[in-house]
C-alpha cells in the first residue's frame, strides 16, 4: 500500500492557526481535535487502517506557516508488523517545515515493532532560526512480552538552514550488544528550539540510559533508551521533558537553573 498525507497550516485573517490544506490516505487519516482559541491548533493522528505491513510505504507532509501554532499527537501506537511471505519491509517518510515565528508541538504515541516485521522511519526537520519546536518520536521493540522486528530510524533536523542533527538507530533483537543499542526495548528522541539551549546532563541506572545534551546555541536533544516506556517518560521528565506539563515549557525549553539527578 502506498499513502500519502499532507497538512499545511497558517494565520487566518484572525490571527488564529488554522488549516488551510488537509489530505489524508488510510492510513495516513488527521483529525482536529481542538480549534485555535488562543493556544493553537490541536491535531491528532488516526490509524485508518491496519498497519503499516511489509511493503508499505507512507508519506506524511507538514507545513506550518508564519506565525502559526501547532500541536500533533495520535490516538493510539502504530504497529508496524510484518506482511505477506516475501515483501520487501515498510517504510515512513516525514517531513516538516516550520516558518518563522511558528510553534510546534509534535508527540505523538510511539511506533511498536512486531516480531517478524521490518520498518524504516526517515524525518525530516527544517526549522527557521527563530522558530520554537518541541519534536519528539518513540520506538518500542514488541508488544508486551514480545520479542520486536527490525526497527531503522533516521533523524534529519535543521535550524536556518544549518543541520544540528544527523541521527541514525537501528534497533534488532537478533544483533543486540555493547557498542548497539544493548538490550533495551525503547528509544526516545527528542529536540527542542527555542531562545537557549540547555546544559549537559544524564540519568545512568542498570534499566535506563537518559541524556541532554545542547546542540548548538538554541537546541537542545534528548535520547532515552530503556526497557520500559513510562520508566523513559519518567526519566525526560526529571531531565525537563516532560510530556504532561504546559506545551509553552517544552516550546521554550528547561529553565537554566535546573540541575540533574
Amino acid at each position: 500500500m502506498d499513502a500519502t498525507a499532507r497538512l499545511r497550516v497558517a494565520l487566518d485573517a484572525r490571527g488564529r492557526t488554522v488549516p488551510t490544506e488537509l489530505r489524508a490516505e488510510a492510513p495516513l487519516l488527521m483529525r482536529v481535535t481542538d480549534e485555535d482559541v488562543g493556544c493553537g491548533l490541536t491535531v491528532h493522528l488516526v490509524g485508518g487502517a491496519a498497519g503499516p505491513l511489509a511493503g508499505d510505504r507512507l508519506v506524511f507532509g507538514l507545513d506550518l506557516e508564519s506565525g502559526a501554532r501547532l500541536t500533533v499527537r495520535s490516538v493510539a501506537a502504530s504497529l508496524a508488523q510484518p506482511g505477506r511471505a516475501g515483501a520487501n519491509g515498510s517504510t515512513a517518510a516525514v517531513s516538516a517545515r516550520v516558518h518563522a515565528g511558528a510553534a510546534l508541538d509534535w508527540w505523538p504515541e510511539p511506533v511498536i515493532s512486531v516480531s517478524g516485521s521490518s520498518h524504516t522511519i526517515t524525518t525530516a526537520v527544517d526549522i527557521a532560526g527563530d522558530a520554537h519546536v518541541r519534536w519528539v518520536d518513540e520506538a518500542v521493540l514488541g508488544r508486551h512480552r514480545e520479542v520486536g522486528g527490525r526497527l531503522t530510524l533516521h533523524q534529519r533536523i535543521s535550524i536556518g538552514g544549518a543541520p544540528v542533527l544527523r541521527h541514525t538507530v537501528t534497533l534488532d533483537p537478533r544483533h543486540a550488544g555493547v557498542g548497539r543499542h544493548g538490550h533495551v526495548r525503547v528509544v526516545v528522541t527528542a529536540i527542542v528550539t527555542g531562545p537557549t539551549a540547555v546544559p549537559a546532563a544524564s540519568i545512568v541506572s542498570p534499566d535506563l540510559r537518559c541524556v541532554r545534551a545542547p546542540l548548538g546555541e538554541t537546541c537542545t536533544a534528548w535520547i532515552a533508551l530503556a526497557d520500559d516506556l513510562d520508566r523513559a517518560r519518567a526519566a525526560l521528565a526529571d531531565l525537563g521533558l516532560d510530556r504532561s506539563g504546559p506545551v509553552a515549557r517544552g516550546l521554550r525549553g528547561v529553565d537554566q537553573s535546573e540541575t540533574s539527578t
